[in-house]
């Protein structure tokens, strides 16, 4: 998985904050920008979707990345790989993310 938006930090919590735009079109941003108090959406993540948004860099497959979340969560979010692909799916029906295949080029 490979992510496709920007986002911050949470100075608060330290979790992080997808910026999604509302538009994709720059048609539609400029169109709609006279009304709308904010370009973007903002999507709040938990420290389990904080830690796996950052290893989405398409560098890591799903089999690495819940590795890399069992070693930082331990136990406590098993089943990890049931619950990082449905949440990877959601994120990949939302065009969060990007899943590329192994001999697909980035």
């Amino acid at each position: 998985p490979i992510r496709q938006f920007e986002w911050n930090t949470d100075k608060d919590t330290g979790n992080l904050i997808i910026i999604r735009p509302k538009f994709i079109s720059k048609y539609w941003q400029n169109f709609f920008s006279f009304v709308l108090k904010s370009k973007h959406f903002k999507i709040n993540l938990d420290e389990l979707g904080s830690a796996s948004w950052i290893a989405m860099d398409g560098n890591n497959n799903i089999e690495q990345i819940g590795k890399i979340l069992a070693k930082k969560f331990g136990n406590s979010i098993e089943p990890i790989y049931e619950r990082l692909i449905k949440f990877s799916l959601q994120l990949q029906r939302e065009k969060f993310i990007r899943i590329l295949c192994p001999n697909n080029e980035k």
